[in-house]
């Protein structure tokens, strides 16, 4: 078994002397466990007596020998009383020290013929606890027969002097002059058993608080020039023991609790409110690194709800060990083996949909049949293998060869070729306190696993390491080769087990003493409630400081989203923009005034004929146009009908031209194809209803009515216009009766040469031309100032029309936009909330 050096953290310091994994148990242990053999004895006087002796000799051997006990608390708390203080007298057999062992035998040689007297008795009862102690290098069973020995000795030399405890007293008062040489032996065995004891272990208290209940019982040695001073001692440190164990916290105490329960609640809600903002985070455009972000906010959203929170608000929940690896590494066939029977299927066929399976011990199970880890997961629960149910399903198994406090979780294969496996595992991954990484000798430094354990080490994730079927001739090698690796990558201190390659039996499970190093580490781990807390400490707080350093390029992928609609907005609304200045540009240089407006407006004014007359005197004006323009009903339809389709030509020959100048523009980015095959999908969907089949790059079906619709308005606008010009001028009304319909063409003309210019010379014949006819006979009707007003409002009511029509066009490329909607406020809010989760850690 591979052994770092020393481990940074804490967590694991080590596991008895072969491999890293636990905190030590030293003093600390042995002291716990005397305390809990203590505590049943208290149940009558003989065991109290013998559990009055106990405390210090047991810290005595603590502090002699390093070796940690870790059967005394387990026994003490489910044997009777009597059978515990026979135990913990075991516990000092096996542990004491050989020099102290020698020191006490031959202090206890002189008691052990049982004599009635209290010093006998006591000295008998210190015999027996420790005679033991000598036989320690012994075999198993001399040792076990030893330990029965010494413990019904310790009965009865209890039962002895524990019969009259007055009379104890008396004959050790009367013992002290001729007992003087022992009475100082047993003060400086007392003596140094308090020095031994300086440490105030729990096993102190407890010993202590025997003693105080043994009310006249001799403490420590029992000897009669040293009773009174150690039982007062006693007696002070049962006094602080109770205090330890019963007092009220003190302000400054409750004060730190309070704080460290506000600074709790501080951070689960500032993960809370980080929680809400990346659930609402849309990434809905394929713009670089779209995917690896979708991702990212997956895997956050999953270590929040299967891990950080459901933790933080129950940090005494049992800790979860998942068990993860590559494909056919013995996941299942390890699990299994430490279970003590098959509880997951192994993946036999590859491959296989598998589901996760997690064992615990039955009086566990209410901390996982909920929704408090893994909350998206149906739970079933059978004493059947699992494994192969929905990969959705999480089966629970109790099994009471798990311990208490420790949940076991086998994950499908991190490198699986089917995808839900790889998904499930890394969610698995993320929810686990622990990690039980499984490789073989084959595998060990493949890509796959080390991307994990990278991931691992990057957040602080507590690991353990399993190599599987290591070769008995090479497993050295690998395994510091292994161990070499793990150190590079930040994980020197993860404990390192070995498995080596062997032949499993009928049940498909491995030689229990395969993986005894392994199952001992779990159980040890299970069973230290201080341990369980470095663990998930560790984890959680990796957890927290890995979700703060990744929000920061989340949030800079969801600013990217947004600026790319922006842009993709900004270009379809250029480009329909673009449509409108042009139809703006031709109805104002004379472009209309050609083909068939030209002519049909040329039969209307008469060539050169209505010109003639304008340039006569005035007086000849009136009868001239209320001859021209009231006789002539039919030439006014045909230059309003003229004038009509051209415009509607002019307006669906740019409006298709913006279709395609916006479709051109999204073509050339991957967001932007990404739209129009959106829109193209959604066309196929409704059976080509809504627009006749056509896609975003030709304008829609309703565009050639709504053309029409905008011209006739327009018209109708313009004719208005005349109307209501001519009612404030009187010496027109009589005209007007006659000329609207005339006049209003002719403003119309006006507007659409309004941007070329007066023509001279020759330029007077062209289209152009044509206009001045009409904007002299408008100036003639209204004046100047009158007809330059009419102009500019007529224009600027046509722009606002065509304006909104193409905006109804720029419209089917917004709804298809919209569809794949981004917050520009979401980057801020992100990185504002994990600002203040960064403050509460």
């Amino acid at each position: 078994m591979y052994e770092p050096d020393e481990s940074p953290d804490g967590f694991p310091l080590e596991f008895g002397n072969i491999i890293v994994g636990l905190p030590k148990q030293g003093e600390n242990s042995g002291a716990a466990a005397d305390a809990d053999a203590a505590g049943e004895a208290q149940t009558g006087d003989a065991q109290v007596t013998v559990q009055a002796e106990e405390p210090a000799g047991a810290d005595a051997t603590a502090a002699g020998d390093d070796e940690p006990v870790h059967d005394a608390a387990p026994v003490a708390a489910d044997e009777p009383a009597d059978d515990a203080a026979d135990d913990a007298a075991d516990d000092v057999a096996a542990d004491a020290d050989d020099d102290d062992a020698d020191e006490v035998a031959a202090d206890g040689s002189d008691g052990a013929d049982g004599s009635e007297s209290a010093q006998t008795a006591d000295e008998s009862a210190d015999s027996s606890d420790e005679s033991p102690v000598g036989t320690a290098d012994q075999s198993q069973d001399d040792a076990a027969d030893s330990d029965d020995a010494s413990a019904e000795s310790a009965t009865d030399s209890a039962t002895d002097s524990t019969s009259d405890a007055d009379a104890e007293a008396e004959v050790a008062d009367d013992a002290g002059a001729d007992d003087g040489a022992v009475a100082d032996a047993q003060a400086d065995e007392g003596a140094e058993a308090d020095a031994a004891d300086e440490d105030p272990a729990p096993a102190d208290a407890a010993g202590n608080d025997s003693v105080g209940e043994g009310e006249d019982g001799a403490a420590g040695g029992g000897a009669a020039d040293g009773a009174d001073g150690v039982e007062d001692a006693g007696e002070e440190s049962a006094g602080d023991a109770a205090e330890d164990a019963g007092e009220e916290l003190t302000a400054e105490q409750l004060g730190e609790r309070l704080a460290a329960e506000q600074a709790a609640m501080a951070l689960i809600t500032a993960l809370m409110k980080l929680r809400g903002v990346l659930a609402g985070s849309q990434l809905p455009l394929e713009v670089v690194g779209a995917d690896e972000a979708r991702q990212q906010q997956k895997s956050m959203l999953d270590q929040l709800d299967d891990y950080l929170l459901p933790r933080l608000v129950q940090l005494e929940a049992p800790i979860l060990a998942v068990v993860g690896g590559s494909t056919g590494a013995g996941k299942s066939t390890l699990v299994n083996t430490v279970i003590g029977k098959v509880v997951s299927e192994p993946g036999v066929l590859r491959p296989t949909t598998r589901s996760p399976v997690l064992i615990h011990h039955p009086a566990d199970a209410d901390w996982f049949v909920g929704d408090r880890v893994l909350p998206g997961m149906a739970r079933t629960s059978s004493d059947e293998p699992g494994g192969m149910e929905d990969a959705g399903q999480l089966r629970l198994v109790a099994a009471d060869s798990v311990p208490r406090g420790l949940a076991i979780l086998d994950a499908p294969d991190i490198d699986s070729v089917v995808e839900a496996n790889r998904d499930l595992a890394t969610q698995l991954l993320a929810a686990a306190d622990l990690w039980l990484f499984v490789t073989t000798a084959a595998r060990y430094s493949d890509a796959v696993p080390w991307e994990f354990l990278q991931s691992a080490s990057d957040r602080s994730t507590a690991v353990a390491v399993v190599l599987d079927r290591a070769p008995s001739e090479t497993i050295d090698d690998i395994t510091g080769h292994l161990a070499q690796m793990l150190l590079e990558r930040g994980l020197g201190d993860s404990p390192l087990f070995s498995i080596q390659e062997t032949v499993v039996d009928g049940n498909g499970m491995l030689p229990q003493q395969s993986v005894a190093s392994i199952k001992d580490w779990l159980v040890d781990l299970a069973a230290d409630a201080e341990a369980r807390a470095s663990v998930v400490r560790r984890t959680l707080q990796g957890a927290v400081s890995a979700m703060v350093k990744k929000t920061p390029p989340f949030a800079a992928a969801v600013r990217a989203q947004a600026e790319t609609a922006v842009e993709l907005r900004t270009s379809v609304e250029s480009a329909y923009d673009q449509g409108v200045k042009d139809i703006a540009k031709a109805c104002q240089d004379g472009t209309l005034l050609r083909g068939e407006v030209l002519a049909r407006w040329q039969e209307f004014v008469g060539t050169g004929e209505l010109l003639k007359g304008l340039q006569s005197n005035a007086g000849r004006l009136r009868d001239r146009l209320k001859s021209s323009l009231g006789n002539k009903p039919a030439e006014t339809r045909d230059v309003s009908d003229a004038i009509q389709s051209g415009l509607e030509s002019l307006l669906r020959e740019h409006g298709a031209a913006a279709a395609e100048r916006a479709e051109k523009v999204w073509q050339a980015t991957a967001p932007g194809r990404q739209l129009l095959a959106a829109a193209e999908a959604d066309q196929a969907a409704n059976g080509a209803e809504g627009n006749d089949g056509r896609s975003l790059g030709a304008m829609s079906e309703e565009f050639p009515a709504a053309a029409s619709r905008t011209v006739w308005e327009w018209q109708t606008f313009v004719l208005d216009l005349v109307r209501r010009e001519g009612a404030d001028n009187k010496s027109t009304a009589r005209i007007l009766e006659y000329g609207v319909n005339g006049l209003g063409l002719s403003l119309m003309v006006v507007v659409f040469a309004s941007g070329a210019g007066i023509p001279k010379g020759a330029q007077t014949s062209a289209g152009t031309g044509s206009a001045v006819v009409g904007r002299r006979l408008l100036e003639a009707v209204f004046g100047d100032k009158a007809v330059q007003g009419m102009v500019d409002r007529a224009r600027e009511d046509l722009d606002g029309k065509v304006h909104a029509l193409m905006d109804a066009e720029f419209a089917r490329y917004l709804a298809v936009l919209d569809q794949h909607p981004v917050d520009a406020e979401t980057a801020r809010l992100l990185t504002e909330a994990a600002r203040a989760v960064e403050d509460c850690t």
